[in-house]
């Protein structure tokens, strides 16, 4: 069985997640602190290397982010695994959240059932993310599989520009190199170049700056 520790300062949502879990953990395997620092100054840390403990924590106590303090609770509690949950959910937040470790995404304004189902799923080692953070986690998977929104609609219009030669715009300036641009779209090195090459041409620039300028331009007209 694992531990639960919920680490919030918030008291209304404290009392309803200590009743939705009890139900399900028994309430001595459940622990409450306000705060980071009481957490550390009140919880038996004896052979804490072979406790399995779930932290479900706020994204932020007493009005402080609680992002930075993360690397210090693996470092105490070696087997952890964190469900944090967000008042005010951010794209940047969960990513950064989810960098550090967090396992499992839980949106305050849910339903209460969500805290339940995401330690069931963080406790058999999987990862949980509530249908409510859909609208804030597909983008951060899009981006991270180099699949842009597209901002520049009237610029491939105005220009003519294909499939391709789009790709290769959003690699160039988003810093790419046409060795990255060629592994993240699955062609040649030279294939790269024969589409900079047209779009340079369709788009009458020389280079990455001038494509950008003209791009920044469009979008503000």
């Amino acid at each position: 069985m694992h531990n639960l520790i919920l680490l919030s300062d918030d008291a209304e949502f404290c009392n309803k997640s200590y009743a939705q879990l009890s139900e399900v953990y028994p309430s001595g395997h459940i622990h409450c602190y306000p705060s980071m620092g009481h957490l550390f100054e009140d919880y038996p840390y004896s052979n804490t290397s072979d406790q399995k403990v779930i932290v479900l924590i706020d994204d932020h106590l007493r009005s402080r982010s609680t992002l930075p303090l993360l690397d210090r609770l693996r470092f105490f509690l070696p087997q952890v695994s964190i469900v944090m949950n967000f008042a005010n959910p951010m794209g940047h937040h969960i990513r950064a959240g989810i960098a550090k470790g967090v396992r499992g995404v839980v949106i305050k304004s849910a339903p209460a059932q969500r805290l339940v189902q995401a330690v069931e799923f963080v406790s058999k080692g999987k990862f949980y993310a509530p249908p409510e953070a859909a609208d804030i986690l597909f983008p951060i998977i899009r981006n991270s599989l180099g699949v842009q929104e597209d901002k520049f609609p009237l610029f491939w219009n105005k220009f003519d520009l294909k499939h391709r030669e789009k790709q290769v715009a959003y690699g160039l300036i988003n810093g790419l190199t046409y060795e990255q641009i060629a592994t993240r779209h699955y062609v040649s090195v030279n294939t790269v170049r024969y589409y900079v090459r047209s779009l340079y041409k369709k788009t009458a620039v020389k280079n990455k700056m001038q494509l950008m300028s003209k791009l920044q331009n469009q979008v503000h007209q």
